[in-house]
Protein backbone atom coordinates (compact mmCIF):
# COMPACT_ATOMS: atom_id res chain seq x y z
CA UNK A 1 0.00 0.00 0.00
CA UNK A 2 2.77 2.45 0.94
CA UNK A 3 4.68 1.63 -2.26
CA UNK A 4 1.59 2.34 -4.37
CA UNK A 5 1.07 5.65 -2.58
CA UNK A 6 4.70 6.62 -3.12
CA UNK A 7 4.48 5.68 -6.80
CA UNK A 8 1.30 7.73 -7.20
CA UNK A 9 2.93 10.67 -5.42
CA UNK A 10 6.00 10.60 -7.67
CA UNK A 11 3.89 10.16 -10.80
CA UNK A 12 1.83 13.20 -9.79
CA UNK A 13 4.92 15.28 -9.05
CA UNK A 14 6.51 14.27 -12.35
CA UNK A 15 3.38 15.29 -14.24
CA UNK A 16 3.25 18.63 -12.40
CA UNK A 17 6.87 19.27 -13.37
CA UNK A 18 6.15 18.39 -17.01
CA UNK A 19 3.18 20.78 -17.08
CA UNK A 20 5.26 23.51 -15.45
CA UNK A 21 8.03 23.09 -18.04
CA UNK A 22 5.51 23.06 -20.90
CA UNK A 23 3.95 26.26 -19.59
CA UNK A 24 7.37 27.95 -19.31
CA UNK A 25 8.17 27.00 -22.91
CA UNK A 26 4.80 28.38 -24.02
CA UNK A 27 5.48 31.59 -22.06
CA UNK A 28 8.83 31.99 -23.82
CA UNK A 29 7.23 31.43 -27.22
CA UNK A 30 4.42 33.91 -26.46
CA UNK A 31 7.00 36.48 -25.39
CA UNK A 32 9.15 35.86 -28.48
CA UNK A 33 6.06 36.11 -30.71
CA UNK A 34 5.14 39.46 -29.14
CA UNK A 35 8.68 40.73 -29.73
CA UNK A 36 8.51 39.61 -33.36
CA UNK A 37 5.23 41.49 -33.82
CA UNK A 38 6.90 44.61 -32.38
CA UNK A 39 9.89 44.24 -34.71
CA UNK A 40 7.58 43.69 -37.65
CA UNK A 41 5.76 46.96 -36.89
CA UNK A 42 9.07 48.77 -36.50
CA UNK A 43 10.54 47.51 -39.77
CA UNK A 44 7.26 48.16 -41.53
CA UNK A 45 7.36 51.81 -40.46
CA UNK A 46 10.99 52.08 -41.55
CA UNK A 47 10.53 50.59 -45.01
CA UNK A 48 7.34 52.57 -45.71
CA UNK A 49 9.36 55.74 -45.16
CA UNK A 50 12.11 54.60 -47.54
CA UNK A 51 10.57 53.17 -50.66
CA UNK A 52 8.07 50.42 -49.95
CA UNK A 53 4.64 51.98 -50.36
CA UNK A 54 2.03 49.24 -50.56
CA UNK A 55 1.00 46.35 -48.28
CA UNK A 56 1.64 43.88 -51.12
CA UNK A 57 5.23 45.15 -51.38
CA UNK A 58 5.70 44.69 -47.64
CA UNK A 59 4.24 41.19 -47.84
CA UNK A 60 6.72 40.40 -50.61
CA UNK A 61 9.52 41.87 -48.46
CA UNK A 62 8.56 39.59 -45.55
CA UNK A 63 8.29 36.58 -47.86
CA UNK A 64 11.89 37.07 -48.97
CA UNK A 65 12.97 36.68 -45.34
CA UNK A 66 11.10 33.38 -45.03
CA UNK A 67 12.30 32.05 -48.39
CA UNK A 68 15.90 32.84 -47.48
CA UNK A 69 15.74 31.56 -43.91
CA UNK A 70 14.00 28.29 -44.81
CA UNK A 71 15.20 27.79 -48.41
CA UNK A 72 11.61 27.22 -49.54
CA UNK A 73 8.43 29.14 -50.20
CA UNK A 74 5.93 29.88 -47.47
CA UNK A 75 3.40 27.63 -49.21
CA UNK A 76 5.80 24.66 -49.27
CA UNK A 77 6.82 25.22 -45.67
CA UNK A 78 3.19 25.35 -44.55
CA UNK A 79 2.46 22.15 -46.49
CA UNK A 80 5.48 20.44 -44.94
CA UNK A 81 4.39 21.47 -41.44
CA UNK A 82 0.65 20.96 -42.03
CA UNK A 83 -0.13 24.58 -41.18
CA UNK A 84 -3.40 25.97 -42.57
CA UNK A 85 -2.84 28.28 -45.54
CA UNK A 86 -4.58 31.25 -43.90
CA UNK A 87 -2.54 31.06 -40.69
CA UNK A 88 0.73 32.82 -39.83
CA UNK A 89 3.81 30.60 -39.75
CA UNK A 90 5.03 32.41 -36.66
CA UNK A 91 2.09 31.09 -34.62
CA UNK A 92 3.60 27.60 -35.00
CA UNK A 93 7.28 28.55 -34.73
CA UNK A 94 9.65 27.40 -32.03
CA UNK A 95 11.23 29.98 -29.76
CA UNK A 96 14.50 29.77 -31.71
CA UNK A 97 12.70 30.49 -35.01
CA UNK A 98 10.85 33.45 -33.55
CA UNK A 99 14.08 34.80 -32.11
CA UNK A 100 15.91 34.31 -35.43
CA UNK A 101 13.19 36.19 -37.34
CA UNK A 102 13.26 38.98 -34.78
CA UNK A 103 17.05 39.18 -35.08
CA UNK A 104 16.81 39.42 -38.87
CA UNK A 105 14.38 42.32 -38.60
CA UNK A 106 16.43 44.06 -35.90
CA UNK A 107 19.63 43.89 -37.99
CA UNK A 108 17.79 44.99 -41.11
CA UNK A 109 16.09 47.93 -39.42
CA UNK A 110 19.37 49.00 -37.86
CA UNK A 111 21.33 48.81 -41.12
CA UNK A 112 18.64 50.51 -43.20
CA UNK A 113 18.80 53.46 -40.83
CA UNK A 114 22.56 53.35 -40.23
CA UNK A 115 23.40 53.24 -43.94
CA UNK A 116 20.45 55.40 -44.99
CA UNK A 117 19.23 52.77 -47.45
CA UNK A 118 16.47 53.91 -49.78
CA UNK A 119 14.39 51.92 -52.24
CA UNK A 120 12.82 48.48 -52.21
CA UNK A 121 15.75 46.70 -53.88
CA UNK A 122 18.41 47.96 -51.44
CA UNK A 123 16.27 47.26 -48.40
CA UNK A 124 15.32 43.82 -49.66
CA UNK A 125 18.97 42.98 -50.32
CA UNK A 126 19.77 43.98 -46.73
CA UNK A 127 16.97 41.77 -45.44
CA UNK A 128 18.07 38.80 -47.54
CA UNK A 129 21.72 39.21 -46.49
CA UNK A 130 20.69 39.23 -42.83
CA UNK A 131 18.45 36.19 -43.32
CA UNK A 132 21.33 34.33 -45.03
CA UNK A 133 23.69 35.19 -42.19
CA UNK A 134 21.15 34.07 -39.59
CA UNK A 135 20.50 30.82 -41.47
CA UNK A 136 24.24 30.13 -41.63
CA UNK A 137 24.55 30.70 -37.88
CA UNK A 138 21.68 28.29 -37.20
CA UNK A 139 23.14 25.67 -39.52
CA UNK A 140 26.55 25.96 -37.84
CA UNK A 141 24.82 25.12 -34.56
CA UNK A 142 23.06 22.10 -36.07
CA UNK A 143 19.66 23.79 -36.43
CA UNK A 144 18.06 23.35 -39.85
CA UNK A 145 15.10 25.76 -39.79
CA UNK A 146 12.98 23.94 -42.38
CA UNK A 147 13.35 20.67 -40.46
CA UNK A 148 12.10 22.02 -37.13
CA UNK A 149 8.77 20.65 -36.02
CA UNK A 150 5.79 22.95 -35.78
CA UNK A 151 4.83 23.84 -32.24
CA UNK A 152 1.43 24.13 -30.60
CA UNK A 153 -0.63 26.92 -32.15
CA UNK A 154 -0.03 30.08 -30.12
CA UNK A 155 -3.60 31.24 -30.79
CA UNK A 156 -4.82 28.10 -28.99
CA UNK A 157 -2.35 28.70 -26.17
CA UNK A 158 -3.68 32.25 -25.76
CA UNK A 159 -7.29 30.99 -25.74
CA UNK A 160 -6.44 28.40 -23.10
CA UNK A 161 -4.74 31.04 -20.97
CA UNK A 162 -7.79 33.34 -21.19
CA UNK A 163 -10.09 30.46 -20.27
CA UNK A 164 -7.89 29.58 -17.29
CA UNK A 165 -7.85 33.24 -16.22
CA UNK A 166 -11.65 33.44 -16.33
CA UNK A 167 -11.93 30.28 -14.23
CA UNK A 168 -9.49 31.69 -11.72
CA UNK A 169 -11.31 35.01 -11.54
CA UNK A 170 -14.65 33.23 -11.08
CA UNK A 171 -13.16 31.04 -8.35
CA UNK A 172 -11.70 34.10 -6.58
CA UNK A 173 -15.09 35.89 -6.67
CA UNK A 174 -16.73 32.91 -5.01
CA UNK A 175 -14.19 32.82 -2.20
Amino acid sequence: MEIAQAQAYFATQTRKQELYQERRMEDKRLEARAKLKESECKIEATVYQRGIHYPAEFASFKNRKIETLYKMSIRKLKEKRHIPEHRALADFDSEVELTAKNFIYAMTDHNIKEHDLQGKDKMEKELVDNAKTTRQALLKRGIVPENLNPQKDLKLVEKQRKKEQKKLEKKNRLV
